[in-house]
Order: structure tokens, then C-alpha cells, then sequence
């Protein structure tokens, strides 16, 4: 397991690499505050090739639920003080509903603590059509349920709640749509610039598909495609010249040199999301590997 002055160092010079501001000063008591995630779970680090949110990195970590509840721990120590706002009411709500899982924490090298995840136990999934019911859930989500049903997607397994850009994100499994004029259509229906090809194949390798609601849009604003890379040459560093900077500056822990990128489109135009697992418990490389296929190269 890593300690916390290890995961402090790779995210600093992960920032270093790519052009990012990074405060110790300010990073470190959040890093602190959830040491036991950062050091025991799944941790992570992340960033985008979207242009306003150039040279912006962020660490996370995804660990059991039975850990401290990290939203009791940001409103302890002053990391957020939205508890009587739609984004801290609809956390306390997930929990009530039961079946999570797992919990995270994502944190900005240069912006601070920023979004806390909320991961269904696989037996405790939700329908989206109940979840939508949640009284602090953005009303995007209930008035788009035909959307979703068209798509047939109505099992979700996840939602995190981002308290930087008052958004939340919710996450379905992607099984049995992995065929890239269904994405096509996911995407047209959604009134967002349809990819060439290329791009299509790749979102037919994504493990998931999620999406973004806001408490001030009736619509979707985002749907986004994350697939595993389970080692550095299946990253499609092509995409874009950041990705590949970002691959080859990586930092891991141990021998696991596992990565996530997702393709991302929304009414501003598509970009790309690119992460480390700079460690992972035994546990998660094992399930990942039997359930997770080597594309062709």
C-alpha cells in the first residue's frame, strides 16, 4: 500500500508534467482528511483535454463504504458547507437508499475537494426510474427517463455528486449496446456532434456510459464514454498530444500500469479524459482482468 507522502509526490509531479498548478499547502489536509481512502483504496489521477480546464489535474480515491463517510469529513473540516443545498441533501438521500457499495472522493491539485461518488454494490443496483424520485436529484433526470428507456438503460450503478460545478453524474453499466451506430444515435438524440468512426469504435469498448444533469437545465449536459486501458499501449495517445504527455509521465506505485480514458460529448463540442491508477488493490486488478478483454491492437 502506498503511504500519503508517496501519493502527495506523484501527484506533483504529475502536475509538473503537465502545467499545473499544485499547492502542497492546500492539497495536503484534504489528502490527510481521507488518508485511509488515499492509502488503502483505489487511488487515481485524472485529467482533460477540455481547453477551460487546461493544465488542471485532479486525485482520487474509491474505497469500501464502510470507511468514514467522506461527506461528514468535507463538512468536519470545511472542505464544503453545502449541507442544506440540493448537491449535500441528495448525498445524504443516496446513502438512505442503501446498496452503496464503495464511496470516493475526487480532489484538485489546484482547486480543492470537488466531487464525493457513490458506487452500488453489484447485488444493490437502482433503477434510474426510482432514483429519479429522490427529492434533491436535478428534475433533468426524471424528465429525460424516455431517453433513457429508448436507449434501454434503466439500472444505474453509480452516481457522484460534483460540489465544484454543482452537477452530478450518473452511471449505468454498458452492456449489450456496444455497437457504434447505437452510440451514434445515443449521442445525435442528445442534440451533441456526432464522431467519425474511429472515435465510435473506441466508445464500443467503454465499460460504462454516464451522464451529467445540473439543478438549472432541463437537459442532458454531457454523456461520456470510459474504457480500460490495462496497459500503456492501448491508450489512444493519437487522440490528442496531451494524452500521450500524460502516458508517458505516468506514475504507479507497483507493476499495475492500468489506465482509464473516456471520450466525452456535449453541447460545447467533445474532449477527452485521460487517468492512472497509480495503485490498486489486489481484489480490483483481479476483477478487472476477468472482465475486461484485451481490445486488438
Amino acid at each position: 500500500m502506498p503511504d500519503l507522502e508517496s501519493v502527495y509526490s506523484a501527484t506533483a509531479d504529475t502536475a509538473r508534467i503537465l502545467g499545473a498548478r499544485c499547492d502542497r499547502d492546500a492539497l495536503w489536509p484534504i489528502l490527510r482528511a481521507y488518508e485511509a481512502g488515499f492509502t488503502g483504496g483505489a487511488v487515481a489521477l485524472r485529467t482533460t483535454t477540455r481547453a477551460r480546464r487546461g493544465g488542471e489535474l485532479s486525485v482520487r480515491y474509491i474505497g469500501p463504504a464502510g470507511d468514514p463517510d467522506p461527506y461528514r469529513v468535507a463538512l468536519d473540516q470545511g472542505f464544503t458547507v453545502e449541507a442544506d443545498r440540493p448537491a449535500g441533501r441528495l448525498y445524504r438521500e443516496i446513502q438512505d437508499r442503501g446498496g452503496v457499495g464503495f464511496r470516493g472522493v475526487d480532489v484538485g491539485v489546484a482547486s480543492g475537494f470537488e466531487k464525493i461518488w457513490s458506487i452500488y454494490a453489484e447485488e444493490g443496483g437502482k433503477t434510474l426510474e426510482a432514483m429519479s424520485r429522490t427529492p434533491a436529484m436535478p428534475p433533468s433526470v426524471g424528465g429525460n427517463l424516455d431517453y433513457f428507456a429508448r436507449h434501454g438503460l434503466t439500472s444505474i450503478n453509480g452516481i457522484a455528486v460534483d460540489y465544484r460545478s454543482h452537477s452530478v453524474n450518473v452511471y449505468f453499466p454498458f452492456t449489450g449496446a456496444r455497437d457504434a451506430q447505437k452510440i451514434s444515435t445515443m449521442i445525435e438524440d442528445l442534440g451533441f456532434r456526432v464522431p467519425g468512426d474511429d472515435e465510435l469504435d473506441l466508445c464500443c469498448r467503454a465499460f460504462s456510459v454516464y451522464f451529467t444533469f445540473t439543478w438549472n437545465s432541463p437537459d442532458i449536459e454531457r454523456i461520456c464514454f470510459p474504457v480500460r486501458a490495462p496497459e500503456p499501449d492501448l491508450v489512444p495517445a493519437h487522440l490528442d498530444p496531451l494524452i500521450g504527455r500524460f502516458v508517458r509521465g505516468a506514475r504507479f506505485h507497483d507493476g499495475d500500469r492500468a489506465y482509464v480514458y473516456a471520450l466525452a460529448f456535449s453541447g460545447h463540442g467533445p474532449y477527452y479524459k485521460i487517468e492512472n491508477f497509480y495503485h490498486r488493490p489486489a481484489p480490483m486488478i483481479e476483477s478487472d482482468r476477468l472482465r475486461t478483454p484485451l481490445p486488438p491492437r
